[in-house]
């Protein structure tokens, strides 16, 4: 996914090796350690999930204070406990394609279902994504939260680099499949 990304971009070598040290799951490269401790709002974030309707939760600051990192320790902490499949999914990549919705979701579900392979064992990993234009992210939610054992906890990063149709599009498909998922 990543060469077909970059390669699709034509970027400079040089910007192309430094994004890939800097994301190493690309590579199914070990992601950087999480801190021992946690950041102050993971117990308040914690606890929301124990509501009885699913929260949409927003975290929104300034850049580089930590919000990344919150997000991997809250999906590692919700997966590890044992009661969710939490994982973190970066929109960024769809940025690329703000005015093309179909690529945009195409390249989201590519990467998302190459971060889940990464961050999550295998029994709680969905199968593989089915090409469904228009409707691959809400198709590809619904097998996974109806194989999954544990309830699914999506914790998507960066969604504001989407804009435009892009945007639009895969909020629809988010919104789409959380009404239809299964209880």
């Amino acid at each position: 996914m990543t060469n077909f990304l970059l390669s699709e971009l034509s970027l400079p070598n040089e910007l192309v090796l430094d994004l890939q040290r800097q994301n190493p799951w690309w590579q199914n490269k070990p992601l950087p350690v999480i801190p021992p401790f946690h950041r102050w709002p993971y117990d308040k974030l914690r606890k929301r999930l124990d509501y009885p309707i699913a929260p949409i939760i927003v975290i929104r600051g300034p850049r580089q204070i930590g919000k990344t990192t919150l997000l991997w320790e809250l999906a590692h902490g919700l997966t590890s406990a044992g009661r969710f499949a939490a994982v973190v999914w970066s929109c960024e990549a769809g940025a690329a394609y703000n005015h093309d919705p179909d690529k945009a979701e195409r390249t989201l579900v590519e990467r998302w279902s190459q971060a889940v392979e990464v961050r999550l064992p295998a029994e709680l990993r969905p199968p593989p994504p089915a090409d469904r234009p228009g409707a691959r992210v809400s198709a590809y939610l619904k097998v996974w939260c109806q194989t999954c054992p544990r309830p699914v906890v999506l914790l998507l990063d960066e969604i504001d680099a989407l804009q435009d149709e892009a945007l639009i599009s895969i909020l629809r498909l988010l919104r789409d499949g959380y009404s239809d998922r299964p209880r």
